[in-house]
């Protein structure tokens, strides 16, 4: 499944002495718009990275990708942005969604050098980068927990950590925290970050960081660490082991993005509205994606498809991840199409119709 490989793939580890293979491994950053960054590992060919950012309203987000390098040292893929179990909540990983956000393209010019373009619906930039941490680099996760993940990069006698989880809401926030390097465990400060809105003119005095709680990594040995944390009065603690990262493949018969749109059948459109664009990424069973309404509205799609094409999911508002959801959907995949029905819990109802890439 899509949304639990592309989270695996990323929450990986990397931590040795760099071979020229895997040169690229680390933190980067543009020096012109601190407070944001990638954390990067990287395996042989394969590429899987964190761009911590933020918002249309200044919060932080995160968004992920994994890809292959190709003869030139580019990577192109698409930006995933995940919602979750809110935080102090059980675990379930039923609770993660991911939406297509966009799509990064980045080209390592050397172990020094990188140049980024990405594109988020409509708007499009490009950040210089130049590494921040990447003496080593390394990527965790707990098998018990997947969708959250933390990254370890030292520089020098320094350590910084870069945990993504999701909030009391169960939407995507990062955490830093810098402390000194030591040979077992780490004490130090969780950090939250707010900065300029996505799409604003950059300039780094909105960056601003709160304290929001502490925690303790304990690592006697790199193959398991202990994360004892307390995050907005939450209190908790992971067991995180190392995995590789590695480009995920999709196998199945009806794997690949659709898009197209979802119009309205109801007669007062002022009312229902209807899906402008729609967007599927299937992998093996899953179905994921998202949509925008002819109102601007954002929503998050999950479901799955049958061996006979037959797709059935749920439709979230935003990055709200209910049990139920706000509607649901239905349809069949034939050829490179996939058409069907959805309806919401307003009375709305309408068809879609999508192709594949």
């Amino acid at each position: 499944m899509i949304k639990k490989l592309t989270l695996v793939l990323l929450f990986s580890l990397c931590w040795a002495n760099f071979s020229l293979a895997d040169e690229y491994s680390g933190m980067w950053w543009d020096t012109s718009k601190q407070g944001q960054g990638l954390s990067i590992v990287q395996n042989g060919a394969s590429i899987c990275g964190a761009w911590y950012l933020y918002d249309s309203s200044g919060n932080d987000m995160w968004l992920v990708f994994t890809g292959s390098l190709d003869s030139s040292n580019t990577v192109t893929a698409e930006l995933l942005r995940y919602t979750g179990p809110p935080l102090g909540t059980t675990w379930d990983t039923n609770k993660l969604v991911s939406s297509v956000k966009g799509s990064i393209t980045i080209t390592f010019n050397s172990s020094e050098s990188a140049s980024m373009h990405y594109s988020l619906g409509d708007i499009t930039g490009d950040l210089n980068l130049v590494p921040f941490a990447n003496d080593s680099a390394s990527f965790y996760w707990d098998p018990q927990r997947p969708g959250q993940g933390i990254g370890l990069f030292t520089e020098g006698s320094k350590i910084y950590a870069v945990w993504y989880l999701y909030d009391e809401n169960g939407e995507d926030m990062w955490l830093t925290t810098p402390g000194d390097l030591s040979l077992t465990s780490l004490d130090a400060d969780l950090y939250q970050f707010t900065g300029p809105p996505l799409g604003a003119v950059w300039t780094s005095t909105p960056v601003q960081s709160t304290k929001v709680g502490n925690a303790t990594l304990s690592f006697p040995d790199l193959n398991s660490i202990t994360l004892t944390y307390s995050v907005h009065g939450q209190n908790g603690q992971l067991n995180v082991v190392p995995f590789t990262c590695s480009e995920g493949t999709c196998s199945g018969t009806y794997s690949g993005t659709y898009t197209g749109s979802a119009p309205v059948s109801n007669a007062d459109p002022d009312w229902c509205g209807y899906f402008a664009t729609v967007s599927l990424v299937i992998c093996d069973s899953s179905v994921t994606g998202n949509a925008i309404d002819n109102f601007g509205e954002e929503y998050s799609v999950s479901g799955s498809v049958d061996s006979n094409g037959n797709v059935t999911g749920t439709i979230y508002e935003g990055f709200e991840t209910t049990d139920t959801g706000i509607g649901t959907f239905t349809g069949t995949i034939s050829g490179s199409s996939a058409t069907g029905t959805w309806q919401d819990s307003y009375g709305c109802h309408g068809t879609f119709s999508v192709t594949k890439k």
